[in-house]
């Protein structure tokens, strides 16, 4: 069902599982990547996050947690902020005018974090319990027959 999911959604990223902290919910991660400074959906995406919500929406156990980062480390704190907000801001509402349920979305936004991946993105856990209030996304883990993005996550283009 994984993989079928992850061709149908050609244009955002299949990262892996990870464990979100706190829990012992394992999450399917998908990756949006934004242009620089801009909170614009690129084009593509929007169709895409329509088949992830309607996946959600069938499978009522399952959440959403939209972690969004911006900026590098010599941008202005409370810019990359905004930005990472505004990110946030608009997945959701694709994922809600697909018809997904808010109390199904937990957003987080999270500006400028080092190392943790690319910097102008927002990052989709599918999770199978709500996520109360926590860190900006889920650390990573190893589970046996799932890929780990411990290092350097296992990334699958769809």
């Amino acid at each position: 069902m994984l993989r079928a999911l992850a061709l149908a959604v050609a244009g955002l990223v299949l990262l892996g599982c990870a464990q979100i902290p706190g829990q012992q919910t394992v999450a399917e991660i998908y990756r949006v990547i934004f242009r620089d400074g801009s909170s614009e959906l690129p084009p593509d995406v929007e169709p895409k996050l329509d088949l992830l919500a309607q996946k959600v929406r069938e499978d009522r156990s399952q959440f959403l947690v939209v972690t969004a980062f911006a900026g590098t480390a010599k941008d202005d704190r409370r810019d990359m902020l905004r930005l990472s907000l505004e990110r946030v801001l608009r997945v959701r509402a694709a994922l809600m005018n697909a018809g997904l349920a808010s109390g199904q979305i937990d957003i987080r936004a999270c500006g400028y974090r080092e190392a943790e991946g690319p910097p102008d993105r927002v990052d989709i856990y599918i999770v199978e319990q709500p996520v109360g209030p926590g860190a900006c996304g889920p650390k990573p883990t190893e589970q046996p027959g799932l890929p780990s993005n411990k290092d350097e996550p296992q990334t699958i283009e769809i």
